[in-house]
């Protein structure tokens, strides 16, 4: 799998999650709701050790275009996550 490949699951995946935990937040189950959470903050921890360094190195280049296309890619695969999740969501209510 390539950094583009796995940056791109792992960016839907956090966002996905986030989406998981807000919904979760409306159950009735404190326990799903912690396991949705725990599984977010994860997420945005690898999504962040995986991203920073190409902010900073497109930052440092002053590599704007470079920055667009990390940008759209980013916004992509988090939408990409969310609505999957979503999708998820609604078909395994919970609560």
């Amino acid at each position: 799998m390539t950094l583009w490949a796995a940056t791109g699951l792992v960016l839907a995946l956090n966002a996905g999650s986030s989406t998981w935990a807000s919904r979760a937040r409306n159950t009735d189950s404190p326990g799903y709701h912690a396991l949705a959470a725990s599984f977010s903050h994860g997420m945005w921890f690898l999504s962040q050790l995986l991203m920073l360094g190409n902010i900073v190195d497109v930052a440092r280049r002053a590599a704007w275009t470079e920055a667009a296309v990390l940008g759209l890619f980013y916004t992509f695969s988090c939408v990409a996550g969310s609505v999957a999740a979503h999708v998820v969501e609604m078909r395994f209510k919970r609560g």
